[in-house]
């Protein structure tokens, strides 16, 4: 099913990107964690929340996630079986864009 790129919407997009943490890790890349996602997208921290965009299905289920962290770090979760060629492309534009 495809998938579309939006910002990153706060509380409700910060739950469910803690939900696809927990249900579907990566035992690859433990970092972030559930628990450290508060604290990366606290505006008052970071300017995180503006680097960090969020894909979801039709339904808007989401599907994956993904973040530049301030010191231009790519951090990015999907949900096994959900990161297509196309969406691996969108997201590393996007990241490049931030980055600049």
């Amino acid at each position: 099913m495809a998938s579309t790129m939006s910002p990153y919407a706060g509380e409700t997009d910060l739950a469910a990107m803690q939900d696809l943490l927990l249900t579907a890790p990566n035992p690859f890349e433990p970092y972030p964690t559930a628990a450290d996602l508060p604290e990366m997208l606290n505006p008052i921290i970071s300017d995180t929340p503006a680097n960090t965009v969020v894909w979801q299905e039709a339904g808007g289920q989401l599907v994956g996630f993904a973040i530049v962290s301030q010191y231009n770090n790519l951090r990015f979760h999907f949900r096994p079986g959900s990161l297509t060629t196309d969406v691996e492309q969108e997201m590393m534009a996007w990241a490049m864009a931030r980055m600049r």
